[in-house]
């Protein structure tokens, strides 16, 4: 099939990663996108999304079900030497193999020298090296990096959804200066550390800006408001930008849901314009009795049977204890308790007519 656009971009690897960086780029224009994967295991998988979208975007997509690792497997895919094609061409190598990712970029590399690559390597450092050896042409993106700046932001902030660190490669950089340079690690300034920012998701109540504007509300928390209640304040096409001004000077409801992005600290210090919580007693102890509940089935299954067995057992002893011994209902919680936790009642024993079998001692 012949695909009609000048920019191509070809995606090697098979999973849901490659999948959604296909998706990503079929939604922008000027480039096609061929995915280069044969598939080893879940084939179904695999063809069911070629055939999503080749249905969705059969100008712009295509599939070559080759095995990226093999010869000519590249030049099939659309990757020309250099001189031979006046058209730009990108690889994308995300498979979960990061050797894979290294081979491919190294052959698209030899084949032609000018090709743009970005590849999928976990380790960072492995990947700064990789860009250092291969040239200025090439990035490689760690997901550990950026999934450890979100994961991070998220225990600050419950709200935040995703987090990036800013920049990325300067302070990587700068770590791999200050190990190796024992001077640059003494005069390194506090502060130049590289920054996380996130988007945070809330009501207009909980950020503390009802009743304000967007601008009003940019200006008070710090941070860009990029949606509200869906809406876009600001609309950015190729190198245009434009911004409803009746939008952005209406006021915002309480009930409305907010997504700000700006500096992690300024998403944190939001939070303190959260009014205090005027929930019910009851619903408070009812909100903390469903959380036990969820814990308990989430609970390990061994663990969990043990629990309830210890549960059935206790209840099952104090009972005995009530109607055989005649005891009341503390006494027998009291009795069963320290039986069960092995801490004992000393001389204090249950019994039945104890007065009954009382002996008398005399000296």
């Amino acid at each position: 099939m012949r695909m009609s656009s000048e920019t191509l971009i070809i995606v090697v690897g098979g999973d849901d990663l490659a999948f959604e960086v296909c998706r990503e780029l079929l939604l922008t224009r000027g480039h096609a996108v061929c995915l280069l994967w044969k598939p080893e295991h879940a084939a179904h998988r695999v063809m069911h999304v070629v055939e999503e979208l080749q249905r969705s975007h059969p100008e712009s997509f295509r599939y070559c079900d080759r095995d990226p690792r093999g010869a000519g497997a590249l030049e099939e895919a659309g990757l020309r030497r250099k001189g031979e094609s006046t058209s730009d061409t990108c690889l994308v190598a995300v498979a979960q193999d990061d050797r894979l990712n290294l081979r491919v970029a190294l052959a698209a590399r030899d084949l032609n020298d000018s090709v743009r690559i970005t590849l999928r390597q976990f380790n960072p450092l492995l990947g700064h090296k990789i860009q250092e050896g291969l040239g200025n042409n090439i990035t490689a993106v760690s997901p550990a990096a950026l999934a450890a700046a979100t994961y991070a932001a998220s225990a600050v902030d419950p709200s935040c959804f995703y987090a990036v660190p800013f920049p990325t490669l300067e302070p990587l950089l700068a770590r791999v200066a200050r190990r190796r340079d024992p001077s640059a690690r003494r005069s390194r300034k506090r502060g130049s550390r590289a920054g996380i920012f996130g988007f945070s998701e809330r009501s207009a109540a909980d950020f503390g800006i009802a009743g304000l504007s967007v601008d009003q509300a940019e200006e008070r928390l710090g941070v860009r408001i990029v949606e509200v209640d869906g809406a876009l304040p600001y609309l950015c096409e190729g190198a245009e930008s434009s911004n409803d001004t009746r939008f952005t000077q209406a006021w915002i409801d309480a009930q409305q849901r907010v997504v700000v992005f700006g500096p992690l600290e300024r998403l944190k210090a939001a939070d303190r314009h959260q009014g205090p919580s005027h929930e019910p007693t009851g619903a408070r102890i009812w909100g903390a009795l469903s959380d036990a509940m969820l814990y308990f089935t989430r609970m390990e299954p061994l663990l969990r049977n043990l629990l309830l067995a210890t549960a059935v057992a206790y209840a099952f002893f104090v009972a005995f204890f009530v109607a055989v011994l005649h005891l009341n209902i503390p006494a027998a919680l009291y009795f069963v308790t320290t039986t069960m936790t092995t801490v004992g009642y000393g001389d204090i024993t249950a019994c039945k007519n104890c007065a009954t079998h009382v002996d008398t001692w005399q000296p």
